[in-house]
């Protein structure tokens, strides 16, 4: 029986900016990557193995352990933000990858959605991974990005934990 369970999201990061993001919750920076498939924004993934392996890319040449900040956010608080959804990625998907290309490419955002907040984009939005070359995407990755302050609070408000990666394994630290 469906009882509408919580969604459990997983950021890949630094221990440093693991530790910031407790502390001080997420900050959007005005010099924030913007050329990722969804543009400038706060990325997360259902996909535990997926974040525990961009947390281990993003510490590659850092003095830093990987770490995950999970969050376990209710359903239907998600629901309250403006999100934009794509269930598919393959090559035929074309508004899919209209968006991918014009925000990788550095096209900054789309226009906003009525009053969306911030830097003029939906509070969530949702979608496969585009791999780096080409139209195909990371069958089993997924990613929930965060892109203004109503998704943004969501996520700060349900910060759960903070895990390190060792190597391959995940060793869970203190909430």
């Amino acid at each position: 029986m469906w009882d509408n369970p919580d969604l459990v999201l997983y950021h890949g990061t630094t221990q440093e900016a693991a530790e910031s993001i407790r502390r001080e919750g997420i900050r959007f920076g005005p010099d924030g990557a913007r050329d990722l498939d969804f543009g400038r924004g706060f990325y997360t993934t259902t996909n535990l193995a997926q974040a525990r392996d961009w947390a281990r890319r993003r510490c590659r040449r850092t003095p830093h352990w990987p770490y995950l900040v999970k969050y376990v956010v209710p359903r239907q608080e998600l629901a309250t933000a403006k999100f934009m959804a794509f269930v598919r990625g393959d090559a035929r998907a074309a508004d899919y990858w209209q968006l991918v290309e014009h925000c990788r490419s550095g096209g900054g955002q789309i226009p906003p959605v009525d009053d969306a907040s911030d830097w003029g984009w939906y509070d969530v939005v949702i979608g496969p991974v585009a791999v780096s070359e080409g139209r195909e995407v990371h069958a089993a990755y997924d990613q929930v990005s965060v892109h203004a302050e109503h998704g943004k609070r969501i996520l700060d408000q349900h910060l759960v934990e903070l895990i390190r990666v060792d190597g391959w394994r995940v060793l869970r630290s203190a909430p």
